[in-house]
Parts: structure tokens; C-alpha cells; sequence
């Protein structure tokens, strides 16, 4: 069962970032440094523009930010989630001391990508953040495709395009290994996914959400 919190008030993204901030501090505080994975999507983006300016972001120390799924775009790309979390969680910077590890995509070869990036992942990410989207994929595992299978890789290739892009993404055995997992779903077209999920919970085929409805899911009850 997941656990779920609702904001209910249109300033869930601050709500939200408030939390985040106390929980990578936390990390900070009992390991020294926190490793937090970033995701795509419009409620992201909502959400890294208030935690931005959130009081105390400038301040953290020693995180290390990664990128769960990305796009075979250039650097610059609309559609690339490294470009996007630049402009909105960096728009004024990395905090010092904190590092941004962005997903290489220069080669322009899946596979190539996908082995460079899984180099500089940590065996485990403290803070995970995912977005489920209306078909319940999660990251860039969609339903049905092959990097569901299981398999010992973190980070791998993407056999479908999507949206006519080439992708990489974090694997269902990085995502279990997550020690905090937080999933956005936010609006009244995400508002079914819970309960999609958990009507064939076995079934992560066909639903990927399925792989995190142990992990807690943020709403807010309204639309994004």
C-alpha cells in the first residue's frame, strides 16, 4: 500500500520542496552528503522552480543530483530533463559544494549513454524522485518494454521511441534499491493511477507504477 500525501492547495509544489529540503538536510546530517535523483514533467518542473526559491536551497552542502530518465537530445534540447531542472531547480545556480551529474548524450548512442551514466550512479540513491505518467510508466519504463525485464544493469537504453525520441532510463532494480522514493501525482488526470496501480499490483508489465506503490505518492487534489 502506498503511503499517500495530499496538499490539497494549489502551493503543493512549496509544500512539497519544504519537505524535500528537511529530508536531504536529514540525509546530510547522519551521512555527510545526500544523492538525490531528479525527474521530468511538468508538475517537476512546478515543483523545482519553488524549491528553488525555497529559503535554505543555496544553503545545502554536499548533494549530488542525478537524472533519473533522459531524452537523445543535445544539451540545449526543449525536451531534455537536464535542460529543464538547469532552468528551474539552477535557475539561480548549484548550491556550493553540491554537484549536478547530467546524462552525456553527446555520443548520441543509447547504449553508449546508458553505460557512461551507470558509472557515476551511487549503488543507492538517498532521495528518488519519480513522475507517473497516464499510462503508468514511471522515469522511462512504459509499459510492456523490455527494460522491465529483470536484469543487473541500473541505467539502460530504451528500445521504443517515444514521442519519436531515443531514451535512457534508471532500472526497476535501481529503483528498488532507493532508500526514500517519492512519486508525483499531481492533477485530476494522474488522480486514477493510485488505484489503477493497486488493481493488479503484481502486473508491473502492464502498469510500471506498480513497481513503487510502496513508496509514498504526493497529490493535491487539484489540477497542476
Amino acid at each position: 500500500m502506498p503511503t499517500i500525501i495530499d496538499f490539497k492547495n494549489k502551493n503543493w509544489s512549496l509544500s512539497f520542496a519544504r519537505l524535500l529540503q528537511n529530508n536531504v538536510m536529514n540525509f546530510v546530517k547522519e551521512k555527510g552528503e545526500c544523492s538525490v535523483m531528479l525527474t521530468g514533467g511538468r508538475s517537476a518542473e512546478n515543483l523545482y522552480k519553488s524549491w528553488a526559491n525555497y529559503s535554505g536551497f543555496k544553503g545545502l552542502k554536499n548533494v549530488t543530483f542525478y537524472v533519473g530518465d533522459e531524452r537523445i537530445v543535445t544539451t540545449l534540447h526543449p525536451k531534455s530533463n537536464s535542460a529543464m531542472i538547469e532552468k528551474t531547480l539552477f535557475s539561480l545556480g548549484i548550491p556550493t559544494n553540491c554537484k549536478f551529474r547530467k546524462v552525456d548524450c553527446d555520443c548520441l548512442d543509447p547504449i553508449q549513454i546508458a553505460v557512461n551514466y551507470e558509472k557515476l550512479l551511487p549503488k543507492v540513491v538517498d532521495v528518488l524522485l519519480l513522475s507517473v505518467g497516464e499510462d503508468g510508466h514511471i522515469a522511462s519504463l512504459f509499459p510492456h518494454d523490455d527494460a522491465l525485464k529483470p536484469s543487473d544493469r541500473l541505467f539502460v537504453p530504451i528500445r521504443n521511441k517515444i514521442e519519436g525520441f531515443s531514451r535512457v532510463s534508471i532500472t526497476p532494480k535501481y529503483i528498488r534499491r532507493a532508500t526514500l522514493v517519492y512519486v508525483l501525482a499531481i492533477g485530476p488526470s494522474k488522480s486514477m493511477s493510485i488505484k489503477l496501480a493497486m488493481m493488479n499490483p503484481e502486473s508491473i508489465g502492464e502498469y510500471p507504477a506498480r513497481l513503487v506503490l510502496g513508496s509514498t505518492w504526493i497529490t493535491n487534489g487539484l489540477t497542476d
